[in-house]
Parts: structure tokens; sequence; C-alpha cells
């Protein structure tokens, strides 16, 4: 009986070990329900801007890079700046960025823009309409060098059975990527 009884206090240890490991976060995230949609970062907590979903270095592997507030601005008194060392060019929560969900219904017409400047470095923005069960087809851009302060906009029209916008935003490769006055107009 008492053999039983280390080995199933054995196997909780494991599960509850292997549960906990399993559980890496893909994103950070802070709330702050009077910042609204904190289009320029400039609402910020714990030196990192507030609700935005943010791949920082602490969630993304394989990679070597900081994330931080820049009083170098297109819009506002800050940007948001990527100084990547070493990253993967695989996007998502794989690579340093961020990234925004908003409600949407078909048949609407959203128009992004957004300010980047970028020193050395790949960047993605993807604009993609979801639903709890797939993706649609969306906007991906990936673009290089500009060493000033460039307006990027695109548009897209959510598609049936969408509920779900996904704005995302990742550096793809080594080098300094601002971004700024990010604006979803949803019509």
């Amino acid at each position: 009986m008492q053999h039983y009884r280390f080995l199933s206090i054995v196997i909780i240890f494991l599960l509850q070990f292997t549960n906990g490991a399993c559980q890496k976060k893909m994103s950070e995230y802070m709330f702050d329900e009077h910042a609204g949609f904190n289009a320029s970062f400039e609402i910020s907590k714990n030196n990192l801007p507030v609700n935005w979903f943010l791949y920082t270095p602490s969630t993304v592997p394989y990679s070597s890079f900081t994330l931080q507030l820049s009083p170098d601005a297109a819009d506002g008194k800050q940007s948001l700046l990527f100084d990547v060392k070493a990253c993967e060019k695989t996007g998502g929560w794989r690579s340093p960025g961020v990234a925004k969900e908003l409600q949407v219904k078909p048949g609407q017409n959203v128009k992004i823009k957004l300010q980047i400047k970028n020193v050395g470095c790949k960047y993605r923005i993807r604009l993609h309409p979801v639903n709890a069960k797939e993706k649609g087809r969306g906007i991906d851009i990936v673009q290089t060098e500009s060493h000033d302060w460039r307006m990027v906009t695109h548009a897209i029209t959510i598609p049936d059975q969408m509920n779900l916008l996904r704005f995302e935003f990742n550096v793809l490769s080594a080098g300094k990527c601002w971004i700024d006055d990010v604006r979803i107009d949803i019509k």
C-alpha cells in the first residue's frame, strides 16, 4: 500500500511539473481600461505599452533583442523600439513584435495606418480576419529599410463569417525598427 501511495505522489508531481513547464507565455499583455487603443504607445506600465500583445525577450525563444519605449517618435512623445541582435524569421510569437485583435463584422472595411522607421532589418505587417475556427485571407507585407519615418497604409474588407481582425507586426531579422501611430479605422 505504501508503495502505491509513493508512486501516486511521484506521478502527481511529474504531471504538475510537466503541465507548468508547457505553459510558457507566448506574449505579455498589460491592460489599462483608461488608455484606449494606445495607438502611439504613450501609456505604459513597467516600461511596456499597455493594451498590446507584446512578443518580448522573455516570451520569444531563440532571440536576442531589447524592446523599449523610445523618445524618437513620429507622433506624441514616444515610439516602440525593437533593437534586434538575432531572431527567427518565422514571425508571429516566435519573432519580436506586437499584436492586437479587434471585433469586426463581415463586410466592414478596415484601413490601417502606421508609422515605421527601420534600420537594417526586415519586418512584416499582417492584417488578417479570423474567427474561432479559421483565418481568412488578409494582407502580409514584408519590407526592408527606411531610415526615416515612413507611413504605411493598407485596406481590407472583412469576409463572411469572420468576427475578429488580427493586426500583427514582427521584426524578422537583426537591426533596429521603430513603430508608432498605429491607427485602425473600421467602417
